[in-house]
C-alpha cells in the first residue's frame, strides 16, 4: 500500500513538474507573435518653384535662306513677348533654328515647293512660375498678336523637396505610431518598443488643382511589439 502512494506521489511530482516545464516555451511562443505593423503618411501641397517652358514653330518653302530669316526674326519676337510679359532674358535660350530638306521632287515626281523646313526653338528655365502658368495659358496671343503658331509644353518642378524631407518622414512616424496605437489599444495591449522600421520613400505628384502645385508625401511602415 506504501509503494503504491509512494508511487502516485513521484507521479503526480513528475507531471507538476512537466507542467511547469510545457509552460514556460508556450508563454515565449505566445509572446513571440504579439506585435503590430503600421503605416505613416504625410503630405503637403507646395506651389512649384522652378517653369521649364519650350517652344518651337516653323516655316516651310523652297527658299532655305529665307525661310531661315523668317524664323530666326520669329525666335526673337517670341523672346522680347516673354520678356515683356516679365521672363527674365537671361532665362531665355534661343538656339539656332533647324533644318530638314525632304527633297527637291515630291513621290509624284513634281517639284517640291516646300522642299524645306526650318524650326526655331526657345528654351526657357526661370523662377517665374506664375509668369510661365500665365503665358501657358494665353498662348493663342502668339497667333492674335503676331500671327505665330506656336506648339509649347511646360514642366513645373519643386527643388525645396531636400528641405521638406525631415520634416514629412517625422510626421509620418508620428502618424504610424498614432495608428499603431490604436490597434494595440483595439486589442486591449500596450505599445512595446520598434522592432523594425523601413526608411521610408517619398512621392511628388502634381496636384489636382493645378500642375504648377505639387503635391509631396512621405511614407513609411513601422513594426511595434505589444504587451499587457
Amino acid at each position: 500500500m506504501k509503494e503504491k502512494v509512494l508511487c502516485a506521489l513521484i507521479l503526480a511530482a513528475g507531471i507538476v513538474g512537466l507542467g511547469l516545464c510545457i509552460k514556460s516555451p508556450i508563454d515565449k511562443i505566445a509572446n513571440k507573435g504579439r506585435e503590430v505593423t503600421a503605416m505613416g503618411r504625410s503630405e503637403k501641397t507646395v506651389k512649384a518653384d522652378v517653369a521649364t517652358w519650350n517652344a518651337s514653330f516653323s516655316m516651310s518653302g523652297d527658299d532655305v535662306q529665307s525661310l531661315y530669316s523668317e524664323v530666326s526674326e520669329m525666335s526673337e519676337t517670341v523672346k522680347k513677348h516673354l520678356v515683356d510679359k516679365g521672363i527674365p532674358a537671361a532665362d531665355i535660350e534661343v538656339t539656332s533654328p533647324d533644318i530638314n530638306d525632304s527633297g527637291e521632287y515630291d513621290y509624284n515626281h513634281r517639284k517640291n515647293e516646300n522642299r524645306y523646313s526650318v524650326i526655331g526653338h526657345i528654351h526657357v528655365v526661370t523662377d517665374k512660375v506664375t509668369t510661365i502658368d500665365k503665358i501657358e495659358k494665353n498662348r493663342g496671343d502668339f497667333f492674335t498678336e503676331y500671327g505665330y503658331i506656336i506648339d509649347t509644353d511646360v514642366e513645373y518642378e519643386y527643388k525645396g523637396f531636400q528641405e521638406l524631407k525631415s520634416e514629412l518622414m517625422a510626421q509620418a512616424i508620428k502618424n504610424a505610431q498614432k495608428t499603431a496605437q490604436q490597434l494595440a489599444d483595439n486589442s486591449n495591449s500596450k505599445l512595446d518598443k520598434i522592432k523594425d522600421a523601413d526608411q521610408g520613400y517619398f512621392d511628388i505628384e502634381s496636384s489636382e488643382k493645378s500642375p504648377m502645385y505639387k503635391v509631396i508625401s512621405g511614407v513609411t511602415h513601422i513594426t511595434y511589439t505589444l504587451k499587457d
